[in-house]
Order: structure tokens, then C-alpha cells, then sequence
């Protein structure tokens, strides 16, 4: 598979390689921040209630944290162990077997109900389900199937590890295998519990063998993750798109390998801020809705998400105009548009639409007239619209299978966050400078 991203992710893997052995203040740094992450991150996103302080205390061998379950530091505690083990491992080490992933659910996973313990380190009994983002049932393999697909996994995983390792042609790239293996064990789902943690310690397994380092998914991409995964497993989409967001996450790691070598700080967030994150990780699926459709919260909407984005559009798509003789910007919805001239006049053209009877909002810039006299009928358009339903607002995409797609409906008391808006407007920005280069050929 051709994927750039892998190509990046490779060209970093080698720049580390070509800097050689890693002094042991570095690597010891570089181990530490990787356990923290990962211990705190996967945890988190199953639903575990310790800070990033209070895991940092179980890592260094604290058995007690004050308020917090027994399940939840235990919990920690051996997936820490696990992960410490991983961060061993050389190059080339791959053990995987049906029998080293039961010990591993055995490792990381604490029950006191005597029901649940007699289900620990064993394929399901029953069959599992989750409610997807688009609020549909999603059934996971029979738990009749699943001895029989666990061995077809991991033999399918030795068969393609062992093609890998001697370069035949049909060989998938290791990035590539770590992240199919990923959707395949999700969609066996094989444990009563457990199954996220148990696919991301997997997948690391994979990746380090490799000779690349682990890569970890922060609980504010926990959506973005859930939709891939369910637009993949439930609704037949292309595997690339969550290839792609896994090799991000992936390349962030070599980054803080590199950044780490260069001396540089490479913890990020406070610890504050990582549990503001979790108490929002916590309360996901349970009823949060504060604020219907309504005049005020149209206008908060419009102002705290729609002009920001807007004027991020007006600033970053301008750039195009300079190839064409004819342009314009216009702002409106479908009964009715506004030309504006300037990024001054966006939010009073937008505020204009601030009532509860408004059905959604766009943006548009039309180009026309290519200064390439050799294509002086070309034109084109870009279209951000947002939509508002009666509790919720949305982004919508006028392309389908782009990375904005997997942006989440938000709550009348939710707002875009830059990265978002920055994910929606480079999206548009990278079409458009696609299909301006297609039109050259």
C-alpha cells in the first residue's frame, strides 16, 4: 500500500535510527512519558476515574489513592506492568498467541464480582454489542465464532509477519498490519471487557517489533477513534481513513522521540487539563443535553463556532483567488445570501441569521476564470455550511469520505474547538488545490 503517511512515519523511524543509540537520560524519559500516556490515555477512555497524577502515584507503587476504586487502580496497576514489559522489547521480538493475549486480560483487568472473575483471561459467553455515534447497534463477532476467528487471526498475523520479514512482494507495511489487526480483533471483540486496551497493547506489540515506538490515542480523540471504527466495521468504509488517524498518532510518537534528542520539554498538557478531560471522558453516554434550539443559543452557536471558522475560511482560502480574474465570497443559507467584500463584514452578515427559525449557514467563495489563459473557462466553488437541527448543530460536508466527516454533532452548549475548525477548513483548502492541479493535466 502506497501511503505517505507511512512514508513519513518511516522517514522519521530512520532519522532516529541514523542518530543512533539513544543516551539513557533520553530513553528513560522517552519510556516515562510513553507509560504515563498510555497507562492514563487507554485507561481513561474505558471509563477509569484516575488522574494523571493519581496514575503517575500507581506507577511509582502506590496501592492506595484516596476516593478511587479499588477496580481503577488495579486496573492501572497491571496494565502498567504490561506496558513496562512492552517497553522492553527489541526489535524483532513478536510473540503473539492466543495464550499470551488471555494473560494479558488477565493482567490488566480487576474484578470483585465473582461472576465477572471467573470471566477474566477467557474468549466471551455471551454476545457483545455497542451503541455507534449514529445511535445504531452494532453486534460484534458470535461468541460462538470467536476460538475459531481468534486462531484464523493470529494465524493470519504470523503468515503476513513472516512475509514482511522476508520482503515478498505482497507484503503489507508493518504500520499497515498493526492497524488492520486493530479491526479485526474490534470486530471479534473476543472479551466480556477490556477489548480496547487489550487491541491498543496488541497493536504497540506490532509497531515495536517493528521498530517503531508505541503510539496512544488521548481521550479528546476517543469520538473521532469510535466514528472511524464504526464507519469501517458498521457502514463498509475504506480502511484508510483510520490508517491515516493511526499513523498520525503514530508520527506524534516518533516526534517526541526526536524532539527528546533535540533537548527538548515534551510533556504537553498540565496535569489539570488531562483531568478536566477525563471528568468530559467520564460523562460520555449519559444524558448531558442542557439547551434546545433558541434564539440565544443560535447566537452563541454563531458566534463561538460559525464566525470563528468562517473568518479562518476567509483568511486561508483568499490565497486562491489570486489565480483566478473573478471571485466572490457570499454568506447566506438556502433562502438567501449575502455578497461580502471583506473578512470585517463576516460577523455582522452572520449575526443577521441569529434566531431560532435559522436551518443552517454557509459560506461560499466562487472563483471564475482561470489567469491561465489556456483554461480561462475553468470555475470553481467552495461550500462550508453548517446545519441546525433542533438540539443539535452540524458540520456538513459536501464531500463524502473526507477526514471533517468524522466531526461530531455538537450540543447547543458545545462549541468547535480550533483544531476543528482548522480540520474543516485545510480539508476544504487541500480539495481545492487537488482539483485546481486535476484541471492542469
Amino acid at each position: 500500500m502506497d501511503n505517505k503517511l507511512f512514508k513519513k512515519a518511516d522517514a522519521l523511524k530512520k532519522q532516529i535510527s541514523d542518530y543512533g543509540k539513544l543516551p539513557d537520560d533520553v530513553l528513560k524519559k522517552v519510556n516515562y512519558k510513553f507509560r504515563l500516556e498510555w497507562n492514563f490515555h487507554s485507561n481513561s477512555m474505558e471509563g477509569n476515574t484516575l488522574t494523571l497524577d493519581e496514575t503517575r502515584s500507581v506507577m511509582v507503587g502506590n496501592v492506595t489513592v484516596s476516593g478511587k476504586s479499588v477496580k481503577d487502580i488495579l486496573d492501572i496497576k497491571g496494565h502498567d506492568e504490561v506496558v513496562r514489559d512492552i517497553l522492553k522489547m527489541g526489535a524483532g521480538e513478536l510473540n503473539i498467541s492466543e495464550s499470551r493475549i488471555k494473560n494479558i486480560h488477565k493482567n490488566i483487568i480487576y474484578e470483585d464480582n465473582p461472576d465477572l472473575i471467573n470471566k477474566i483471561g477467557k474468549w466471551k459467553t455471551s454476545d457483545n454489542k455497542v451503541i455507534n455515534y449514529r445511535r445504531e447497534e452494532y453486534y460484534f463477532k458470535s461468541h460462538h465464532e470467536t476460538p475459531e476467528l481468534m486462531h484464523q487471526l493470529i494465524n493470519w498475523l504470523n503468515v503476513e509477519t513472516d512475509k514482511i520479514k522476508k520482503n515478498a512482494a505482497n507484503k503489507l507495511h508493518p504500520v499497515e498490519l498493526a492497524f488492520e489487526l486493530h479491526l479485526r480483533f474490534i470486530d471479534i471483540h473476543p472479551f466480556f471487557d477490556g477489548n480496547g486496551r487489550i487491541v491498543r497493547i496488541l497493536t504497540n506489540l506490532i509497531l515495536i517489533s517493528f521498530g517503531y515506538p508505541p503510539m496512544y490515542i488521548k481521550v479528546n480523540e476517543k469520538d473521532s477513534y469510535g466514528r472511524l471504527l464504526a464507519d469501517v466495521l458498521t457502514y463498509g468504509s475504506t480502511h484508510d481513513f483510520f490508517y491515516d488517524f493511526m499513523t498520525e498518532k503514530l508520527i506524534r510518537s516518533l516526534n517526541i522521540i526526536i524532539d527528546a534528542i533535540n533537548g527538548k520539554d515534551i510533556n504537553e498538557l498540565e496535569d489539570w487539563e488531562k483531568e478536566l478531560q477525563l471528568i468530559k471522558a467520564t460523562t460520555a453516554g449519559k444524558e448531558t443535553l442542557k439547551a434546545a434550539k433558541n434564539d440565544e443559543t443560535v447566537k452563541e452557536v454563531l458566534r463561538k463556532s460559525i464566525i470563528p471558522t468562517f473568518k479562518l475560511v476567509f483568511e486561508k482560502l483568499k490565497g486562491f483567488t489570486d489565480l483566478f480574474v473573478k471571485y466572490s465570497w457570499h454568506i447566506g443559507n438556502q433562502y438567501q445570501s449575502t455578497l461580502i467584500t471583506g473578512a470585517t463584514e463576516i460577523e455582522s452578515s452572520v449575526m443577521s441569521f441569529a434566531n431560532e427559525s435559522t436551518t443552517d449557514i454557509a459560506i461560499l467563495l466562487k472563483l471564475e476564470g482561470n489567469k491561465n489563459e489556456s483554461r480561462l473557462d475553468e470555475s470553481f466553488t467552495v461550500l462550508i455550511q453548517f446545519d441546525f437541527k433542533k438540539f443539535y448543530y452540524e458540520y456538513a460536508p459536501q464531500m463524502t469520505h473526507g477526514p471533517e466527516e468524522s466531526l461530531p454533532s455538537k450540543k447547543y452548549d458545545e462549541f468547535l474547538t480550533d483544531d476543528e475548525m482548522k480540520l474543516i477548513v485545510n480539508s476544504q483548502a487541500k480539495r481545492l488545490l487537488e482539483q485546481i492541479k486535476q484541471s492542469e493535466k
